[in-house]
């Protein structure tokens, strides 16, 4: 990977970073302004809290590995799969600049 698309990837990384960090943010307030007072029979407002608190742990889930690939960027290893060591293809970075294993490795990986 030469220079430019390195730095093409490391843009894309800190608007991610930058995105999920508002998006965790606003749902923060969201939460705390609505108190979630949930009554004993309110199913509605318990599956409404767990939808949040799911989506948040992902929305964190995705920061970290976002932050990780920020560290590979710095160490040299971005776009390097953890699993086989291989390359990992310019369109799977493309459509998720944070991933860290090839798909073949991925597809191992999930299990």
């Amino acid at each position: 990977m030469n220079a430019t698309e390195l730095r093409k990837y490391e843009g894309k990384l800190r608007s991610l970073r930058e995105r999920l960090y508002h998006e965790l943010e606003h749902l923060s307030h969201a939460a705390e302004s609505a108190g979630y007072d949930v009554g004993e029979y309110d199913f509605g407002a318990v599956q409404a809290f767990n939808n949040e608190v799911a989506l948040t742990d992902a929305e964190m889930s995705m920061r970290e590995a976002v932050r990780e690939a920020l560290q590979r960027v710095e160490d040299g290893s971005y776009g390097q799969c953890r699993g086989c060591g291989g390359m990992i293809s310019k369109a799977r970075l493309d459509a998720l600049p944070h991933a860290s294993f090839c798909i073949a490795c991925e597809r191992k990986h999930e299990g």
